[in-house]
């Protein structure tokens, strides 16, 4: 038996990304004939080349400008079925009722959100907790906030201030104030050697910067050879007093050494 326009349109009224188009229906019908088979069977491979209801997409697009955190095919379908049970048409107000979490037909517990938005959803609950820490009121032995010489709460003139800077700055001084807190929390002997490790290392990354990397190769008359610990100790005197004096003796003994 034939399919007919009445059957095409019936099935039709259940994809309402594709109702309502005539030349939708003029396919399917020709389809059905030329194949022989029944509207469901046929659907499945010619939908792709099916128009889009006009009305359809401009809700969508309407309704995803709003709301792009939300722009995921997926959550098409969800939000297609939700209206189609509640046998509304597919408007962009429609869709925004569809957020409010009082109506019982809501979809936020069946939606999801674009990786993007989840990233930056994390990035502003991440930057909201260092904020409040950073500009925490400092208190006293019995918890009552301190107050500097104006009456003011510590910190409460740098709020407006840390509220401006990057994620990545508030991260930076949030490391940094934590790392003085840790070490102010150290025994007296145990804080003097962290100092002076501090010391020493920031000592020696000066002298490192005096000197460039240390090549692995070297060109003597215009052939490139490994600049070995091997190489090293058969280079001649003057030579390796030329190496020493551009690139530093510490760097020269690590390769001596086999360490670098």
């Amino acid at each position: 038996m034939a399919t007919t326009l009445e059957q095409v349109r019936s099935f039709l009224d259940a994809t309402p990304k594709y109702r309502g188009v005539n030349a939708n229906e003029q396919m399917l019908v020709a389809a059905c004939a030329a194949e022989g088979k029944p509207v469901s069977e046929v659907f499945g491979h010619i939908k792709y080349q099916l128009a889009v209801n006009g009305d359809y997409a401009e809700a969508y697009r309407t309704f995803f400008q709003k709301h792009p955190e939300y722009s995921l095919q997926a959550n098409v379908a969800i939000l297609d079925e939700a209206l189609l049970e509640q046998s509304e048409a597919v408007t962009a107000e429609n869709l925004e009722l569809l957020l409010i979490p009082g109506n019982p037909f809501n979809v936020l517990g069946q939606i999801s959100i674009t990786a993007d938005a989840a990233q930056s959803q994390a990035e502003a609950q991440e930057r909201n907790t260092i904020v409040a820490e950073l500009t925490k009121p400092l208190v006293d032995g019995k918890g009552k906030p301190l107050l500097d010489e104006r009456g003011r709460t510590h910190y409460v003139f740098e709020v407006e201030r840390i509220k401006t800077l990057s994620l990545e700055d508030l991260r930076r001084i949030h490391r940094d104030r934590a790392e003085v807190q840790r070490l102010r929390s150290l025994p007296t002997e145990e804080l003097k050697a962290v100092v002076h490790q501090q010391a020493k290392a920031q000592q020696q990354a000066l002298w490192d910067a005096r000197f460039p990397k240390l090549p692995t190769t070297y060109f003597p008359q215009g052939q490139e050879v490994p600049l070995d610990a091997r190489a090293l100790k058969r280079m001649d005197a003057e030579e390796l007093r030329r190496i020493k004096k551009i690139y530093g003796d510490d760097q020269l003994n690590l390769r001596l050494q086999g360490e670098n």
